[in-house]
């Protein structure tokens, strides 16, 4: 990858900010609980929780590369069972959320927003950095078969009936353990 692509994910997600603030302004707004939090709170839970986010994720990449080492497994592995784990975990959380207030269009809007940035911007920022990134195909393809399974699958709960279930959610966890153990078994 290049840095005219790195420029390009990163100009996709400027342009997906732009139609997303768009749509807010122009769009009917859902309810949201607002907690009235003094200026400084805000301020102080956002800057601190930035700076924990960034020490945690530190940490977890030193840890996943001895891990990755000691055990003698690739970067790859270390990537979709460590790193995918642990990037992921407050997009969990948040989604839980939302759907216990019944805000099930948040919950799908955290997820996808969630995983646009990482697509756009964790893949353009470090190619616009660093320049040409060699990526072979073969190590990724597991991976970018789940992204597309994924989206398909949860686009086609969502537009059959506007409703995830805890079946159909059942079906995306049952569909993650078969991805993970092809991708262990290197399928």
């Amino acid at each position: 990858m290049t840095r005219v692509e790195g420029f390009g994910f990163l100009g996709f997600y400027a342009v997906y900010l732009y139609i997303l603030f768009w749509r807010s302004k122009h769009a009917a707004h859902e309810h949201v609980e607002h907690f009235h939090l003094p200026n400084w709170k805000i301020i102080f839970f956002a800057v601190g929780g930035l700076a924990a986010i960034a020490a945690l994720s530190w940490g977890m990449i030193e840890t996943g590369l001895e891990l990755a080492a000691i055990f003698g497994i690739s970067i790859a592995v270390v990537s979709a069972l460590i790193f995918a784990f642990g990037t992921s975990i407050s997009d969990t959380f948040i989604a839980v959320s939302a759907a216990k207030k019944g805000n099930g269009s948040g919950a799908v809007s955290s997820i996808f927003g969630s995983n646009t940035f990482d697509i756009a911007v964790c893949l353009g920022t470090p190619i616009v950095i660093v320049g040409t990134v060699p990526v072979n195909i073969e190590v990724v393809r597991s991976s970018l078969v789940m992204l597309f399974l994924s989206i398909i699958i949860v686009g086609f709960f969502v537009i059959n009936d506007w409703k995830i279930s805890k079946r159909e959610a059942w079906l995306s966890l049952i569909t993650f353990g078969i991805f993970l153990t092809a991708f262990l078994c290197g399928i």
